[in-house]
């Protein structure tokens, strides 16, 4: 998620640096790859996709020595512990998802939400243009699908499971950058 957006970085020049960098990189990541997927799926070609982010994250590797230094730059804010409240932002979510002798473990609302969401990005995963995923053959309309094309595209080119990367990868990735955005808010408003 992030080595696409740092490819693209390194085609301008981009004047954060650390955590802002970081930051910024994955929001951009996570963009690059929704867009890319659900714009080329209108044409048919949403196969590129990965073609065209691994196209990005070589450019990044090659110019590698542009952006490391940038990264070291500027982690003097309290990141220990916004790190700890990201971490435990997302203990409602990380918490469920795990594989046991009885089942599929779930957590509060994660049952019905987590299920759902689980089956919307097997749909996308597998289609350009959804199905509703609880009644077949009624295509989805009117639904915020982005989250869920964001971890289909991701199941289709990491090892990882759907029920891994929702429960467990892409919580962790958007408490990190809800946490982080917030920080720089605060700093943003304090003059700070």
């Amino acid at each position: 998620t992030y080595l696409p957006a740092e490819g693209i970085f390194s085609l301008g020049k981009v004047p954060y640096t650390g955590w802002r960098r970081l930051t910024l990189g994955l929001t951009v990541g996570i963009v690059l790859i929704v867009s890319l997927a659900y714009g080329l799926s209108f044409i048919g070609l949403r196969y590129i996709t990965p073609i065209l982010l691994s196209f990005f994250a070589v450019v990044s590797t090659i110019r590698w020595k542009q952006w490391i230094g940038l990264l070291k730059i500027d982690w003097k804010a309290p990141h220990v512990f916004l790190l700890l409240f990201a971490a435990v932002f997302s203990l409602s979510v990380v918490t469920s998802g795990w594989q046991t002798k009885a089942g599929l473990e779930m957590r509060s609302a994660n049952g019905q939400d987590g299920i759902w969401n689980i089956a919307l990005a097997q749909e996308l995963a597998h289609s350009d243009l959804p199905q509703h995923p609880s009644i077949a053959g009624l295509p989805l309309k009117g639904y915020h699908i982005f989250y869920n094309l964001w971890i289909a595209e991701l199941s289709r080119f990491l090892p990882l499971s759907l029920i891994h990367l929702h429960y467990h990868f892409a919580a962790l990735t958007m408490s990190f950058l809800f946490v982080y955005a917030m920080y720089a808010l605060s700093l943003r408003l304090s003059n700070n």
